[in-house]
């Protein structure tokens, strides 16, 4: 025979484990959610730092070759200046 306490007990258990189960999903899924941002977050910072380096990388060599170019000019308006100098 059952009493009226086991029924009662019957009838919470059930609400009681769909709503841990509910909590369960929920936290799954916020932490999912987190991992997923996270991971768009990682995403994020690794492509801004290939665009650093890229922009380090491509502002380095235009200096190169600034340099380079004004060196060969320099090179070139000391030769000119000897050559005209030299004949006088």
């Amino acid at each position: 025979m059952r009493t009226p306490l086991e029924g009662l007990f019957s009838y919470t258990r059930t609400p009681t484990l769909t709503v841990k189960g509910l909590k369960k999903d929920a936290i799954r899924s916020v932490n999912t959610t987190l991992k997923e941002v996270n991971s768009i977050k990682t995403g994020a910072n690794s492509a801004h730092n290939e665009l650093a380096v890229l922009m380090h990388n491509s502002h380095s060599t235009f200096f190169k070759t600034i340099e380079h170019s004004l060196n060969t000019f320099y090179r070139n308006m000391l030769t000119t200046l000897k050559y005209f100098l030299g004949d006088c």
